[in-house]
């Protein structure tokens, strides 16, 4: 995401607040039009590209456990790109 000012700074955990008010603001939108039966909600699965480093890897992998710990209703889970992508190709 880009900040108004043209940064692309945001820290994963403020893509997930702003996340989290955009699913609500979507939720009270569908509730005014007497029609909140028709989502129930949304969640993150946190996706990380293998390309880099064991440390990266890890630091990510850290990044996602404490996201899950200060949102465990959003965050669904974590996946592991290429691994996946790995299998496929054999």
């Amino acid at each position: 995401m880009i900040r108004a000012d043209g940064r692309d700074d945001f820290t994963h955990r403020e893509w997930v607040i702003s996340f989290e008010k955009a699913v609500r603001d979507f939720k009270e939108e569908l509730r005014a039009q007497g029609r909140e039966d028709e989502f129930v909600g949304a969640k993150i699965i946190y996706v990380t590209l293998r390309f880099g480093d064991l440390e990266e890897l890890d630091w990510y992998l850290n990044d996602c456990i404490e996201l899950k710990k200060e949102f465990p209703d959003t965050i669904a889970g974590q996946d592991a790109l290429l691994s996946f992508l790995l299998a496929i190709d054999r």
